[in-house]
């Protein structure tokens, strides 16, 4: 649960600055299939962020990581067990 809250914290204070802004932020949420279960913390998250103007997409692709699809959102919140990201 602590992981969560720290996540949850790391996530307001980015979007403290966005707050005012007329469209929402938006995060790609990087999860993976492993033990944290990364997909049930989205379905956790995602609804009450949507409520404060944040919209989450969740991936568990790390292929994701790229200028194109990194470009269509504002911010980045990993919360897997990825150990190697390429350039």
């Amino acid at each position: 649960m602590r992981a969560i809250h720290s996540l949850l914290a790391l996530v307001l204070l980015s979007a403290a600055t966005h707050i005012s802004a007329a469209e929402p932020l938006k995060l790609l949420f990087l999860g993976d299939n492993g033990h944290h279960q990364p997909a049930a913390r989205f379905a956790q998250l995602q609804p009450v962020l949507k409520d404060r103007g944040i919209e989450l997409t969740y991936s568990d692709k790390v292929e994701d990581l790229n200028a194109d699809t990194l470009g269509k959102y504002d911010g980045l919140i990993i919360y897997a067990n990825t150990t190697r990201i390429t350039p």
